[in-house]
């Protein structure tokens, strides 16, 4: 039985005026699927620091991403007790695969069980050791990363995911307002708060990421695909840029476009869709729903990118640099 929200009152204290908005928001959501309320409920009872599991609010919100991201490969680093991990893993589509890293090897013997028993259709692969050593041996571009570790170290973490990281791919981190403590002057001392504070800052200047991605892709044939910080960067960097797709109202689902979203390849020029159309490289389909996508941008003003047919320009470069700053 769901607990009852406790109702609030002009008077009710900070400290219960939370725990009842949280009630209200565990009242308002999808309920907790029976083997994840398990997994909770044993984490409280027989794990130290159970409060470090993600919970019941947290999974619902990984799990509704990962339903609209689509990944195929996912990382994560900070296992605990892998309700994260399957949170997400059961948003997934069949053959899709979590790869998560715990460092603390004590932690094996209670969250691989759990892992290797879950009922989802996309697998939990769990590895002991430190992801600064084993990741790069992986050989693997992730569609998406969840970062919920050694919150000192958050900044190195960012550093470390970005190179595996697919352009256009999504990067998730846990705790960055830790319980308000990165606006409270009494945890200015705190390594894990200052931690947090320098991703925080560090994530705040797109132009410092966009760096970091040219970085990746420079001297290979990706280059196209992402703007040269140098030249002022792209007009994302500006603000007057979109990436859309269309999808089924009904159901959620997106089109058939004729390749994913940020796929960096010449399938997704627009120039060549005729071709690739006859080639049966893209269907039909394909073509009249990027064709309908372009309709509906450009009634908004909007122009598409010739090498990625989601990629709709609002202003040209020279428009803005001439009348707008750049998102530093």
């Amino acid at each position: 039985m769901k607990k009852k929200p406790t109702p609030l009152s002009p008077v009710t204290p900070h400290a219960d005026r939370e725990e009842a908005l949280a009630d209200y928001v565990l009242a308002h959501i999808s309920p907790e699927d029976e083997y994840l309320h398990r997994l909770y409920r044993a984490t409280q009872t027989q794990l130290l620091y159970p409060r470090m599991a993600s919970g019941h609010l947290q999974g619902r919100l990984l799990r509704m991403l990962m339903q609209m991201i689509r990944p195929r490969l996912v990382l994560e680093l900070g296992t605990f007790s892998g309700y994260s991990a399957l949170a997400m893993a059961s948003g997934m589509e069949a053959g899709g695969r979590v790869i998560t890293f715990e460092v603390n090897d004590e932690q094996e013997d209670f969250t691989r069980p759990w892992l290797e028993a879950a009922p989802y259709e996309a697998r939990v692969e769990m590895i002991v050791g430190d992801a600064a050593q084993v990741l790069p041996t992986l050989g693997m571009v992730f569609d998406v990363a969840f970062i919920d570790a050694n919150k000192r170290d958050y900044c190195d973490y960012f550093e470390l995911v970005l190179p595996y990281l697919r352009p256009g791919g999504f990067l998730i981190a846990d705790n960055t307002l830790w319980d308000g403590h990165v606006v409270d002057a009494a945890y200015s001392r705190d390594a894990q708060t200052l931690g947090i504070r320098a991703f925080n800052d560090l994530v705040a200047h797109p132009m410092s990421v966009q760096q970091k991605m040219y970085d990746v892709v420079r001297g290979t044939s990706k280059a196209i695909y992402v703007s040269n910080p140098k030249n002022g960067g792209g007009l994302h960097n500006y603000g007057l840029a979109v990436d859309v797709t269309l999808c089924d109202a009904a159901t959620g689902d997106t089109l058939h476009m004729g390749t994913k979203v940020d796929h960096l390849g010449e399938l997704a020029h627009v120039k060549g869709e005729t071709v690739f159309v006859k080639k049966k490289l893209i269907s039909q389909e394909a073509l009249q729903n990027r064709q309908l996508l372009r309709k509906v941008m450009a009634a908004g003003g909007y122009k598409v990118l010739n090498t990625e047919w989601w990629h709709f320009n609002f202003k040209s470069r020279a428009e803005a640099k001439a009348n707008y700053k750049v998102i530093k």
